[in-house]
């Protein structure tokens, strides 16, 4: 999901307990709910974490509409519904993801499916990781590197170095990198391309490259972030940079006391 997206589902879920229960999503609208409020449903009890929605999630997860006009609306239902069993926490969840994973067909939903596996720890996730790094897919195999960082099995660095080593995309050089440090492969030369990236001419890698920094707690590379910022003309990027270095200065103060 996009970052915007999540922002905005974030605001609708406090806008929510302003106004309400009776504006609140019902565990009913994700089983008997239009698509948007099955869509709405299941990011609010994904992001609470209430597992009274599991079932409707699983359910929902293998969502289809034989008509071709509807069928994107089953797409958006199984993406939801990967997305929200990531956020839930419920390691049940895992074999339900794999299997829709190995069936599905929309690359959407199998991008959801691997960012939300990255949320656990099972040892049956590994072939679903390995598959996403070998995809055709540069949406998929970026989604993959970041769930691989998350996982945390070694056994994926050959895999991550083959795609560092050869790719000539620096978004998926980025990630390989920050996928590699929390690996505990060459930490400290993939850091280096972390801060490469703070000055690369494409503002999205900037923000990226300040948002693994900050994940990967660099400390020491607060004074590279600040002196980025001195220079930085993107809002948007800018923001994450200071997200970034207070994240980092919180870390650097803990450390000290």
């Amino acid at each position: 999901m996009k970052k915007g997206h999540i922002i905005s589902l974030v605001l609708g879920i406090c806008i929510a307990g302003i106004t309400g229960a009776d504006s609140r999503p019902m565990i009913e609208d994700i089983s008997v709910g239009t698509v948007e409020q099955k869509i709405s449903a299941m990011y609010y009890f994904g992001f609470s974490k209430n597992k009274a929605s599991f079932w409707y999630m699983v359910k929902n997860l293998d969502k289809t509409y034989e008509s071709d006009d509807l069928s994107y609306q089953g797409e958006r239902i199984r993406k939801a519904a990967a997305e929200s069993l990531g956020r839930l926490g419920d390691e049940r969840a895992v074999p339900f993801l794999i299997k829709r994973f190995n069936g599905e067909t929309r690359e959407a939903v199998k991008i959801s499916i691997i960012a939300s596996l990255g949320a656990y720890k099972d040892k049956d996730i590994l072939p679903v990781l390995k598959a996403g790094l070998e995809s055709d897919s540069k949406e998929m195999v970026m989604e993959a590197l970041q769930s691989a960082a998350s996982y945390g099995d070694t056994g994926l660095v050959a895999q991550i170095k083959n795609i560092a080593d050869k790719s000539t995309d620096d978004g998926l050089r980025l990630f390989s990198a920050y996928a590699l440090i929390m690996l505990k492969d060459e930490p400290e030369k993939n850091a280096g391309y972390l801060r490469k990236g703070l000055s690369n001419p494409d503002p999205t890698i900037r923000f990226w490259s300040a948002g693994c920094l900050s994940l990967i707690d660099r400390i020491d590379a607060i004074e590279d972030l600040l002196k980025a910022l001195e220079i930085e003309n993107q809002h948007w990027v800018r923001k994450e940079i200071e997200y970034a270095v207070v994240m980092l200065a919180l870390k650097r103060r803990d450390s000290l006391e």
